[in-house]
């Protein structure tokens, strides 16, 4: 049993077609049931199966009296016949059930094809082999465009940039290729440039119609999804936005699935979320469908509707509104927004507020932009899972702790913002970067959020105090200059702040410790006396122990002192086995400026399964082929059983760190806690 699987349109009958049409006649009956979907829906599975009978058995108008007494006729008739059968657009498993149950029920060397648009429903029915559909490569999407536009090979004298500019529009889906080059077929130049202007704005209704089968067949919950991530969610981390989407309680990870399975979204190998065009434009079609409709809009993204939506005070439709994403960057006029506006907002569950990221990067100040807003946000809707907002303005209402659903928090550029109060247990992510005044957080130690980023927060983490509920705070409110404390007390903070020991021996001791790396980084220029293992090249030889043993190994620190000819956002080093075989390979996202002044990277990993492949020497290497980042000393130390019982109050890979520099560093943790990183 084969499947062919693809979104709406994209040739799965046609390739069923040419196949059923080259190799029927090798079988001894045959039968295409064309759209069992549709068939169904209107005269009842049983028709469906009269048909497959009396086509193979070459009959007149079997007598069925129930699905039951059909699915046996086929079973016991089709087991000494050679078939070929296919199932076009099948959608349910009481479809497959009735008319091809297992394949046991035909002939050895029968084949059945199944074609549809829900991969998991063929995986759960025991398909043997599953076929996507891919869409069209440019050359050939350009080959079936002409002949349908043109009844060429190619564009016609003075249609090639229009023709380019069709195909990359469809992007590779043959019946959109299709159905647009027959629309466009005998119009002239100027009338081809209106249509394809009028198609940014209005998507052809007939391409809409055919993809929209594809939303049609999805629950609330997976519609919900699909349109959410059209919203705001495309080239997001998919497990970001799952964590968000479930706490919109749309269960993200039976829900996503089953859009990748129907090809309504793709997961790239980077875990990014990615949408056709196409997909995309239909699912902006359905949203302004929806607020003509109901005469109320649940998805507000479109800045200049965002602006008209609260300037105007329409409570009745703010009080639909469940998403809103607004752009600090759309609006050349000043504008001004009431945040007691968002309290009518109370089934809100996805705010963005937010600066594009080329300009953010740029650091570009919030307050050069037009959006002013007044007032105070006193309440946030209950049904809140991702609340972000760049620059954020005002006091967080006091209700913050209590919003349940809550899962992440953002809030980026808030140079006022000097205390995160109490966070609720909900709570995954938290990303608090460039706020220059923020010297105290609530504490993470009783609820551990998977994921904290605290880059560019000068005043967290100094001449603090740690209460027993793991909450930070500036025991004295110092500026971001040199501060007497060293390294290993701001070190403690940030892991109390985590609630880990902070004994540093005792976390290195067990198996299954908490940590996975540690890092940090720092302006300095000599190296650590406690690496064994050292090199003033970018690569370090570790000869194993004669008595090496896995089980006993805990990791391994590093220490590289470099200086990087042009500004870097990340770097990294790789350990590879004595036959090149890659053990790790580890980077750190951190901002580098090329200041002619060294860096220390101090890291810790714990040993991965990897390790256990390790034999005679491993070879670290740091920033292979990078010409513009200079070594000047490489250091390297095996952590083993034996190292934390001669050492048995710390470890001297962190200990007698030096005074914090003017100049900046950062801290990274990675481990069973979560991820949680701090830059100044």
């Amino acid at each position: 049993m084969i499947g062919i699987c693809g979104i709406s349109g994209i040739g799965k009958t046609t390739l069923a077609k040419a196949v059923y049409n080259s190799i029927h006649t090798h079988f001894g009956g045959s039968c295409f049931c064309e759209d069992v979907k549709e068939v169904t829906k209107r005269q009842g599975i049983i028709q469906v199966q009269k048909h497959l009978i009396n086509t193979i058995l070459k009959t007149e108008d079997l007598k069925i009296s129930c699905v039951g007494e059909g699915s046996i006729v086929i079973k016991q008739r089709m087991a000494c016949k050679l078939i070929l059968l296919v199932l076009d657009d099948v959608d349910h498993q009481d479809q497959l059930k009735a008319l091809a149950g297992s394949a046991s029920w035909f002939c050895p060397g029968s084949l059945i094809i199944f074609t549809g648009k829900d991969k998991q429903l063929l995986r759960s029915h025991r398909v043997d082999e599953i076929h996507d559909m891919d869409f069209l490569d440019e050359d050939q999407s350009l080959k079936l465009f002409s002949f349908y536009a043109f009844e060429e090979k190619h564009p016609s004298t003075g249609f090639q940039e229009l023709a380019d500019k069709a195909v990359k529009y469809v992007q590779g889906h043959p019946l959109a290729l299709i159905v647009l080059g027959c629309f466009l077929y005998g119009k002239t130049v100027g009338q081809w440039v209106s249509e394809l202007d009028k198609l940014k704005l209005h998507p052809n209704e007939e391409i809409q119609r055919v993809l929209r089968l594809s939303y049609d067949g999805l629950n609330f919950q997976q519609q919900n999804s699909l349109l959410d991530i059209a919203c705001l969610f495309i080239g997001e981390n998919s497990e970001f936005v799952a964590s968000i989407l479930d706490g919109c309680n749309f269960f993200a990870d039976t829900n996503m699935q089953v859009l990748v399975d129907k090809s309504l979204i793709m997961i790239r190998s980077d875990m990014s979320l990615q949408m056709h065009d196409l997909i995309h434009a239909m699912a902006r079609e359905i949203i302004h469908e929806e607020s003509i409709m109901t005469g109320k809009q649940r998805r507000l993204w479109n800045s200049s509707e965002v602006y008209n939506v609260l300037s105007e005070n329409k409570v009745p439709i703010t009080e639909a509104v469940e998403v809103l994403v607004l752009s600090l960057e759309k609006f050349s006029q000043k504008v001004h927004i009431d945040a007691n506006d968002f309290a009518h907002m109370k089934k809100l569950r996805i705010l963005k507020i937010y600066q594009e990221e080329k300009l953010y990067e740029q650091k570009l100040e919030l307050e050069d932009h037009n959006v002013i807003f007044s007032g105070n946000l006193y309440y946030l809707s209950n049904e809140l899972s991702l609340f972000y907002w760049h620059g954020y303005p005002f006091n967080f209402p006091g209700s913050l702790s209590q919003l349940s659903h809550l899962y992440t928090l953002t809030l980026n550029g808030c140079k006022k913002l000097e205390v995160l109060p109490e966070l609720p247990p909900s709570l995954d992510y938290i990303y608090a970067c460039d706020c220059s005044s923020l010297r105290e957080v609530s504490g993470s130690s009783k609820n551990p959020f998977k994921y904290n980023c605290f880059r560019n927060c000068p005043k967290l983490f100094k001449n603090v105090t740690i209460d027993s509920e793991g909450s930070i705070s500036n025991t004295q409110c110092h500026d971001s200059s040199i501060t007497s404390r060293g390294f290993d007390h701001q070190l403690s903070a940030f892991l109390g702040y985590l609630g880990i020991q902070t004994n540093r021996c005792e976390f290195f001791r067990s198996p299954e410790s908490a940590f996975d790396s540690l890092g940090i980084i720092y302006h300095g220029n000599s190296m650590l006396e406690w690496f064994t293992n050292r090199s003033t090249e970018n690569h370090v030889k570790v000869e194993l122990p004669s008595d090496w043993c896995y089980d006993k190994f805990r990791g391994y620190g590093t220490c590289v002192v470099f200086k990087v000819k042009k500004p870097h956002t990340s770097i990294s080093y790789s350990v590879k086995n004595f036959d090149g075989a890659f053990l790790t390979l580890k980077y750190s996202s951190t901002e580098l400026n090329n200041d002619e002044s060294y860096m220390i990277w101090l890291d810790y990993m714990s040993g991965t399964r990897e390790w256990k492949e390790a034999k005679n020497f491993v070879t670290f290497c740091f920033e292979e082929n990078n010409e513009d980042v200079e070594v000047k000393e490489f250091g390297v130390r095996l952590i083993c059983d034996g190292d934390l019982q001669q050492d048995v109050t710390n470890l001297s890979m962190f200990q007698d760190l030096p005074t914090l520099s003017q100049h900046g560093g950062a801290m990274s943790y990675n481990g069973r806690f979560g991820y949680s990183s701090w830059s100044w």
